[in-house]
């Protein structure tokens, strides 16, 4: 298993989001800041449309913002950040 509480100078391929997204999914607590609930609402997404869009969508090509890493995950007709 890969450790993940370093800090990453590159980004983590695809595998190893996947990877630590079910784990954190799985066996983790997922709790939303503030602001991402006020971004779900003007997105008109819920926690279930998230969580399932974490499961089981397509993680894009990471950005670097501000020093840190960017991960978006797309399904079809939604996108988690």
């Amino acid at each position: 298993m890969c450790d993940y509480s370093t800090v990453m100078n590159a980004p983590l391929d695809e595998g190893s989001v996947r990877r630590l997204t079910r784990a954190i999914l799985a066996r983790g607590v997922v709790r939303f800041s503030r602001h991402a609930l006020d971004e779900m609402s003007k997105d008109e997404l819920t926690t279930p449309d998230v969580l399932n869009a974490l499961r089981s969508g397509v993680v894009e090509t990471p950005d670097l913002e501000r020093g840190s890493w960017r991960y978006r995950v797309r399904t079809r007709e939604r996108l988690a950040l």
